[in-house]
């Protein structure tokens, strides 16, 4: 199930599955960042000047995950912004029945 949009649109929601990363030669799956989910997930990519931020919802009970690191260590100089980025969560009744990982380029935190 996919659901595209024109050209110029920005976000997408499209449900993939995903297979493990491997590391060559030795058969084991690889260690990137923490307890990276697989599986289905539904991703969406926003933009904003030279920013731009890909994320990937899957729909288990997982870990915050923002470039590598946790959330709140990512964000950890920012006041309230465990807050902000779980708002939509609170507000979905959904908290904590998701794990999120976000890979964001440009336009600083």
């Amino acid at each position: 199930m996919a659901i595209k949009k024109n050209k110029k649109s920005v976000a997408q929601k499209v449900v993939k599955k995903e297979k493990p990363v491997k590391v060559a030669g030795r058969g084991k799956q690889a260690d990137v960042g923490m307890n990276s989910p697989n599986g289905e997930y539904i991703a969406a990519v926003g933009r904003r000047r030279t920013a731009t931020a890909r994320v990937r919802l899957y729909p288990k009970a997982g870990d915050f995950v923002v470039n590598g690191l946790a959330a709140g260590q990512y964000f950890g100089n920012i006041q309230n912004a465990a807050t902000v980025y779980n708002l939509p969560f609170v507000t979905s009744d959904t908290l904590g029945k998701f794990a999120v990982t976000v890979k964001v380029t440009g336009g600083g935190k």
